[in-house]
């Protein structure tokens, strides 16, 4: 038998707790075993991700939350009514179609069936009818355990606790995927209930990214804010009332969907949300990087600086895949598996808005992890994959999810030098001299330094050096600080232009263009005629001092 499309509509539902089928709400208790922080969810109820998480919690462990709970679900059953009016068979291949099933296993075939969230359910029944405080639930609360098919009118229908389940799981399915622009199960998105047609409590339709107004039963506007996603439109059209109301009318539904929700199951949860560039790094050097996540937890993130003053747990970057694993690229971390214990920074949800506090995270927040990957001079080049996500830091509670990677390239260091133009070809006297010049490009990853400069950072300089063979003899070299070395100093460093002249003049940087200037010096008895002089660039007692970039220069003796 075909499903009813509108018996699957809830979306003139309103919380029923000013109903008097539905007084019992006013007895709702907050477990004192669990910690408790201020609700943050009105615009924000939950992350996509979360709402779609099937795979959560298996049978057993829903039937043990019950038990802990203290819950009259975790000793009810009763029989998967796979023939009833409301629940089609197409709906029937994970349940037991005719058998009891105990309520936890129901609740976890319908989470299989229309991939939801086991934890969205027991969210709901306690939302709706507080059946998971509840120790011994009436018939009502039992029957209409989801609120499901209960108008702000009263007269609720499709009773049953099998029922329940499966027609709200399946209204949530369906919701999410129609505001997504998916048909589902013969039923098209432009069937989807929440379009705000006729507005009776909202102007437009509830879908990600349209602004929404929300309106009391008089009319009187009382809550606007941009849907954030498909996942908290799909609450808002199931209850779609804000927190805390107009006038305090309606306190709200999703207010308990969201506390318990977070209360049970997600008091410290990361959303990642974005990050820098994958870095190439040279042998030796470094590069920063950062990793944003959203706070989708129920209790604040507090750092290294926060965290002592309010006597708690420090939330922490840590490294992943494995947990805690050494990063080669950790020198200039707090530790080898600890990438940041601060805050870089904190932005409200919009994720470009600084939070008020730049050291404490409160739900829907953002956090900002920065840090530096630093690639040993000995680290085989090549690609590396490093996984991080934030842990509450010495807490059994420290796994908070939200794994996320960055791709580092290493590369080998090159000195590497490109011919970039020269002086014309000198002619000379026996006896006399001609100055002349060489420019080299940095086509490699490493900065040169010059006789000037060397010492300052102790490395090795960059000499240009006679060539065709290296280091012979010249009989030009008079003048120059060794016979086989024309220059020892930049006489000028460019930019890549080629003529702006660079900051530092000692310094080139890769891309940058350096000038060596030297003179050539005709001895008295050379012989005339016409000579060829080779020069190239080293790295002076380096065994990679071979930068490449031979040149040669015509000179002619009279």
């Amino acid at each position: 038998m075909n499903r009813y499309f509108m018996l699957k509509n809830k979306y003139l539902f309103t919380l029923l707790l000013i109903f008097p089928i539905m007084l019992f709400f006013t007895i709702i208790k907050i477990p004192k075993t669990y910690a408790q922080t201020q609700f943050n969810g009105t615009t924000y109820l939950i992350s996509d991700s979360a709402f779609q998480a099937s795979g959560t919690m298996t049978a057993s462990q829903i039937q043990n939350f019950l038990v802990n709970e203290g819950s009259g679900l975790a000793s009810f059953s009763t029989v998967e009514n796979c023939s009833s009016t409301t629940v089609p068979a197409d709906d029937s291949a994970g349940y037991s179609c005719g058998i009891s099933e105990p309520a936890s296993q129901i609740i976890y075939d319908a989470a299989q069936n229309y991939s939801i969230n086991p934890e969205v359910i027991l969210a709901t029944l306690q939302k709706e009818q507080s059946l998971i405080t509840t120790p011994n639930p009436t018939s009502s609360q039992l029957n209409y355990a989801m609120g499901y098919g209960c108008p702000d009118s009263g007269n609720c229908y499709d009773p049953g606790f099998f029922a329940q389940i499966d027609n709200a799981t399946w209204q949530f399915r369906y919701d999410i995927e129609a505001i997504n622009g998916q048909n589902y199960q013969g039923y098209t998105a432009s069937q989807y209930p929440c379009t705000g047609s006729p507005p009776t409590y909202y102007n437009a339709p509830l879908i990600t990214g349209n602004n929404i107004t929300f309106y009391d039963d008089y009319g009187n506007a009382y809550a606007t804010f941009v849907m954030p996603n498909a996942a908290t439109a799909t609450l808002y059209c199931y209850t779609p009332h804000v927190y805390p109301g107009s006038s305090a009318e309606y306190f709200s539904g999703n207010y308990y969907f969201d506390y318990y929700f977070n209360l049970w199951f997600t008091q410290f949860s990361a959303l990642y949300s974005s990050q820098s560039s994958y870095p190439t790094i040279v042998q030796g050097q470094t590069a920063t990087a950062y990793i944003k996540y959203m706070n989708d937890g129920y209790s604040p993130w507090y750092d290294d600086i926060s965290a002592p003053q309010y006597n708690t747990y420090p939330v922490h970057l840590a490294t992943s895949n494995p947990i805690n694993y050494s990063s080669p690229f950790s020198a200039t971390w707090p530790a080898n598996d600890r990438p940041s214990g601060t805050f870089a920074a904190v932005y409200n949800s919009n994720g470009t808005t600084l939070a008020t506090n730049q050291h404490v995270a409160q739900p829907g927040q953002i956090v900002e992890f920065d840090f530096t990957f630093t690639a040993p001079s000995n680290l085989p080049p090549g690609y590396y994959q490093e996984y991080f996500q934030p842990i509450l830091e010495g807490s059994t509670m420290w796994n908070m999810g939200g794994q996320a990677w960055l791709g580092v390239t290493v590369q080998p260091i090159t000195f590497q030098a490109t011919f970039a133009g020269q002086s014309n070809y000198p002619t000379i006297a026996q006896g006399q001299s001609a100055s002349a010049y060489i420019r080299y490009q940095n086509t490699g990853n490493e900065p040169w330094y010059d006789d000037i400069s060397a010492p300052q950072y102790n490395t090795y300089p960059v000499h240009l050096a006679t060539s065709n063979p290296i280091n012979y003899s010249s009989p030009f070299s008079a003048t120059w600080p060794a016979n086989d070395r024309p220059s020892g100093t930049f006489a000028a460093v460019y930019n890549s232009n080629g003529t702006t002249l660079a900051t530092n003049q000692h310094v080139a940087q890769p891309g940058q263009i350096v000038e060596f200037d030297f003179t050539f010096t005709a001895p008295s008895n050379l012989p005339p005629g016409y000579y060829q002089e080779y020069f190239q660039p080293i790295l002076e007692g380096s065994t990679m001092w071979n930068m490449g970039g031979q040149a040669w220069l015509g000179v002619t003796v009279n």
